[in-house]
């Protein structure tokens, strides 16, 4: 929510989402002293908030007469991210949740996402 917020008033700064997620991912494994599974999730996540301001940076400062709607920017936030942090998951343990249930998280937090851009669009 609060980069969707930060999106709507065209006040996201360079690199935004990675410091938010990278905060609230580190934070989490420091709570649980570093466990290797717990850092490998925070630090695809971290990489998945990379790939996600790559590409806000690039929908929102198109050249276009018609710019990308909010909710497709703002479902890219979750498709970064939550790839990236089942990936890190895998890589350190292995992925334990069956490939329906990893791919359906994603799936599913896009669409909720994008859902929640279309109800925070400004009136036409």
């Amino acid at each position: 929510m609060p980069l969707l917020l930060a999106l709507q008033r065209d006040r996201l700064p360079r690199g935004g989402v990675t410091l938010l997620v990278s905060v609230v991912a580190w934070l989490s494994v420091a709570v649980v002293d570093f466990p290797r599974v717990a850092v490998a999730g925070a630090l695809g996540a971290a990489a998945g908030a990379i790939v996600a301001d790559v590409l806000i940076a690039r929908l929102t400062a198109r050249p276009s007469a018609r710019p990308v709607p909010l909710p497709a920017v703002i479902a890219v936030l979750p498709l970064a991210v939550w790839t990236g942090q089942p990936a890190g998951f895998a890589a350190a343990a292995g992925l334990r949740w069956p490939v329906e249930l990893s791919t359906g998280v994603v799936v599913l937090s896009a669409l909720a996402a994008a859902a929640v851009g279309m109800l925070a669009r400004r009136p036409a």
